[in-house]
């Protein structure tokens, strides 16, 4: 039996999904009027995402100083739908190693921080925006 969606498993997805889209589709983060960032300091600012159609959640987002890429994003978020609390989750962009035309970082990781170590590891190996795909569609019937 599987885990069964409900509020938990449904923000601890809608804190995943925003945390990938950081990295690839960033535009999403400027150009989605339900997004808000609220400045902290010079390289911290709170990023307030939406959740569900009347909710919202919020990651702290620290930039890399030298780049201004985001560096990390914390949010608390639960782990599974029989959490009974939230626990601290960063995702961390990992090395200089950039991809694709937007030159994203292509290395990612994300940590619980109650375990100390990534639980996974991320590792773009091609990203491309703006492609036709009408072929390839077509080729499969679709």
């Amino acid at each position: 039996m599987g885990q069964r969606w409900g509020p938990r498993l449904e923000q601890a997805a809608n804190i995943g999904m925003w945390a990938e889209l950081s990295s690839a589709a960033p535009s999403v983060l400027l150009t989605d009027p339900r997004v808000q960032w609220e400045p902290v300091d010079d390289e911290t600012a709170i990023l307030v995402v939406p959740l569900g159609s009347r909710a919202t959640d919020s990651f702290v987002v620290r930039f890399d100083s030298a780049t201004g890429d985001i560096a990390t994003m914390e949010a608390m978020r639960y782990r599974d739908s029989e959490s009974e609390r939230k626990i601290l989750w960063i995702a961390a962009s990992e090395g200089e190693r950039r991809i694709g035309a937007a030159h994203s970082r292509a290395v990612g990781t994300a940590t619980w921080l109650d375990q100390g170590r990534p639980w996974a590891s991320f590792e773009a190996e091609d990203v491309r925006y703006n492609v036709d795909v009408r072929d390839h569609l077509r080729q499969r019937g679709l």
